[in-house]
């Protein structure tokens, strides 16, 4: 069986597309685990951890914010995402997201930063293979109507049995 064959297979098809699904999905539903079972507490923004780059355009800096949460007594550090540069203050209160047997393992919960960064992939990729996965339904509907048309005018003696369960839904 070569590869054209295989992915004739319109069942292998929707499963390709159910995997791809889960996998695109995948990241956001790993953040919907983390907001759900980690714990939530107070922190504050310290400051900026400042990165910078060379990009096409000549020198980039990239801000990312410094943030101290208090867990059990214990003061961890944890760093926000780059897109949150115009949203905090230095000593602005954040609400932070972390795992109560790791509390080191923690994450700012905001919007922008904790749904964002998946978000603004997902959602024009799991457009896309909609919107494939559509198309490649209306073209086998499409291709079995042809079909059911062209049997149709046969005779009912002409049908073969492998005809008939071909068709039959």
């Amino acid at each position: 069986m070569d590869v054209k064959s295989l992915f004739r297979m319109p069942r292998l098809k929707y499963v390709i597309y159910t995997a791809v699904m889960i996998l695109v999905w995948f990241p956001f539903l790993k953040r919907v685990s983390y907001a759900i079972c980690y714990d939530k507490t107070q922190g504050t923004v310290d400051g900026w951890q400042v990165f910078e780059s060379q990009g096409r355009r000549g020198r980039r800096l990239t801000y990312y914010p410094i943030v101290d949460y208090k867990v059990s007594g214990i003061v961890y550090t944890t760093y926000g995402s780059r897109y949150e540069r115009d949203e905090f203050n230095t000593g602005a209160p954040v609400t932070v997201l972390y795992d109560p047997e790791s509390p080191g393992d923690a994450y700012l919960y905001n919007f922008i930063s904790f749904w964002g960064p998946p978000l603004m992939w997902i959602v024009p990729l799991s457009l896309f293979l909609t919107m494939m996965l559509g198309l490649d339904i209306f073209k086998a509907r499409k291709k079995r109507k042809k079909q059911a048309i062209e049997l149709r005018s046969m005779d009912d003696d002409q049908y073969s049995a492998n005809d008939k369960d071909r068709l039959s839904w």
